[in-house]
């Protein structure tokens, strides 16, 4: 039971980037590319740094403005 406890809670950390960090990268990318779908994930928890800390992020983002352009460039 507790490991379930456990990996929800890492979930939710995983999920829930909501500090200013977060919110501004989700801010100036949707200003930016318009974004029909857009997922901001803190990682900082996988690393070496403060409880907390907003210093490594995984971003997501689906938009029109990316249509016709090759993955890589």
């Amino acid at each position: 039971m507790q490991l379930l406890t456990r990996l929800g809670s890492l979930s939710r950390q995983m999920s829930s980037a909501t500090g200013v960090i977060a919110n501004s990268i989700r801010n100036k990318l949707q200003n930016a590319l318009q974004a029909k779908h857009m997922e901001v994930i803190n990682e900082s928890y996988m690393h070496n740094v403060p409880k907390g800390a907003e210093t490594h992020f995984k971003v997501v983002v689906v938009s029109d403005l990316f249509d016709g352009l090759a993955l890589i460039k």
